[in-house]
């Protein structure tokens, strides 16, 4: 209602002062008046309403013993509100708002309507504490990064569909160790026991679809396992999910060597169940990749069809052929390879040392000497 009257308000303003004007100035001038007069409406119009979507927040969260004084700091549509402290909420705000920013963009305009309530308290432990907190309680000798952090992991994030939760195993998270994620994945990518890892890592980029569970169709299992082996160990690591009076004898088949019942087997399960080829963290990098290259509106186009296959999905919200989208994932994930450890040279000669001590023990055993 406020903002209606301030529009009216604002409409009857500009109504006096145009009959005034139009007797001085020309036209074009006028009308860029008006138009300047319109743009500052619409600018207190939308800020009004932001501060009254706060107003009504506080008033909805059913909190007593809010401080007399309270700040609202915002960064796009993230509001913060919270008592006035040392706490370097303004600092934080904006680095916190580009890490969500950077993988949900659009999908999180409506964070202007729910803002994050955050309790500065006093770290010295003689000072009494509040006895019901009316948000959420940070010391305000926190560390700025540490309230990043906060920040960043304590707000709700949108939620993936079920085919995007299942084949990530979980949701999409932010990281603050993506150098170590990525020397996680260098680790993981040589040396997995499936030969699609490892083809993935000598450059073919089918290869890495196939080890990060990309292939859909019939023939997946196939294209996922290279060899009969593979399968067979597999299917059989699924022993107590196939012992039923129907598959057992197919189980048992499978076991013994005969490599079309693994196939059909591991064809039966769901997809997301099956050991997978590079692990989970592989999966969260590629998320992150795609969403980073798709921009503002990735997330959105990400989860707009949750019946699309995988790979599709990935290339749509990163706006890029899927072959490109896994070339780039496989450069990042190579250029993290990490550091070989180095030896200094008195630790060289220590394991030398070692070695002929106990060489020497052993030459003097018993077991050693002739009859």
């Amino acid at each position: 209602m406020c903002s209606g009257r301030l529009g009216g308000a604002l409409a009857v303003l500009i109504l006096f002062v145009t009959p005034a004007a139009m007797g001085q100035q020309p036209d074009s001038a006028l009308r860029a008046h008006v138009a300047t007069l319109a743009a500052r409406a619409d600018t207190l119009a939308q800020r009004w309403r932001e501060l009254r979507a706060v107003a009504g927040a506080v008033r909805r969260a059913g909190h007593q013993g809010f401080p007399a004084r309270l700040d609202t700091l915002s960064a796009g549509p993230f509001r913060v509100v919270t008592n006035p402290s040392p706490l370097p909420v303004r600092q934080v705000i904006g680095p916190a708002w580009a890490i969500l920013d950077s993988l949900f963009g659009s999908a999180l305009d409506t964070m202007t309507a729910h803002p994050y309530f955050l309790q500065a308290t006093d770290p010295d432990t003689a000072v009494p504490q509040p006895v019901r907190p009316w948000g959420v309680p940070r010391s305000w000798n926190i560390d700025s990064a540490d309230l990043v952090r906060d920040l960043v992991n304590i707000l709700p994030v949108p939620a993936p569909d079920n085919a995007l939760s299942g084949w990530i195993g979980g949701s999409v998270q932010p990281t603050f160790r993506a150098r170590q994620d990525a020397e996680a994945s260098y680790v993981d990518l040589i040396t997995s026991p499936y030969q699609t890892a490892r083809r993935c890592f000598t450059g073919d980029v089918a290869a890495c679809a196939s080890a990060l569970g990309l292939d859909a169709g019939s023939d997946r299992v196939s294209r996922w396992y290279l060899t009969a082996e593979e399968r067979r160990r597999a299917a059989l690591g699924f022993a107590a999910y196939f012992d039923d009076a129907a598959r057992r004898p197919m189980f048992r088949a499978c076991g013994a060597g005969s490599d079309s019942t693994c196939v059909a087997l591991l064809n039966s399960m769901d997809p997301t169940t099956l050991p997978e080829a590079l692990k989970g963290g592989s999966r969260q990098i590629l998320v992150r990749l795609a969403l980073r290259l798709g921009g503002h509106d990735a997330w959105r186009r990400l989860t707009a069809d949750p019946t699309q296959a995988m790979g599709d999905r990935l290339a749509g919200a990163a706006e890029i052929p899927l072959d490109s989208l896994l070339a780039e994932w496989r450069r990042g994930i190579l250029a993290a390879r990490p550091a070989p450890l180095a030896l200094a040279p008195w630790m060289v000669a220590a394991c030398v040392g070692w070695v002929a001590v106990f060489g020497l023990l052993g030459l003097a055993s018993s077991r050693w000497r002739m009859p």
